[in-house]
C-alpha cells in the first residue's frame, strides 16, 4: 500500500517529458514539493481510489511512518522511479505527502496492533492487511 501512496508519479523519471520537467525540483525543499504533491497526487487520489483504497493507504501509510525502523525510505522512494531525487531525508517526502493528503491527522497515532504484514513468496511484495479499528 506504501506504492499505491505513491502511483501518481511511479515510473515518470523514465519519461523523458516528465524528467525534464521536475530535474530542477529541489527536494529539499518543503514548498516546492508540496505544490508537486498538490498538483499531482491530490487529483490522482480522487479520481482513481474509492475511499475505501484511501483509508487503506491511509492506516498503512500512517502505520509506517511512526515505526520508523521498518521501512528503507530511500528504497521506496528510489524504487518508484520519481522524476525528481529524493530529500536526503527521503522519509520526509511520505511525510509531506501525509500532511497534504491527510492534513489536521496525526500519523503517530497508528501502532503496530493497527496493522498485520504478510509476507506473500508468490507475488515477492509485502501484502499488508489493515485491521479495522474498534
Amino acid at each position: 500500500m506504501i506504492t499505491a501512496a505513491i502511483a501518481p508519479m511511479t515510473g515518470w523519471a523514465d519519461v523523458d517529458e516528465y524528467y525534464e520537467k521536475f530535474k530542477d525540483v529541489n527536494p529539499d525543499d518543503v514548498n516546492e514539493v508540496k505544490q508537486i504533491i498538490n498538483e499531482y497526487f491530490l487529483p490522482y487520489f480522487k479520481k482513481h481510489y474509492t475511499l475505501e483504497g484511501v483509508i487503506k493507504i491511509k492506516e498503512v501509510l500512517g502505520y509506517f511512518l511512526s515505526t520508523d525502523d521498518s521501512v528503507d525510505w530511500q528504497r521506496e522512494f528510489d524504487g518508484s522511479l520519481m522524476p525528481f531525487d529524493s530529500p536526503k531525508n527521503p522519509k520526509l517526502f511520505f511525510v509531506w505527502l501525509w500532511e497534504e493528503l491527510f492534513p489536521d491527522e496525526d500519523y503517530q497515532s497508528y501502532t503496530i496492533s493497527d496493522v498485520q504484514v504478510v509476507e506473500s513468496y508468490k507475488d515477492y511484495q509485502k501484502i499488508f492487511k489493515v485491521k479495522k479499528q474498534q
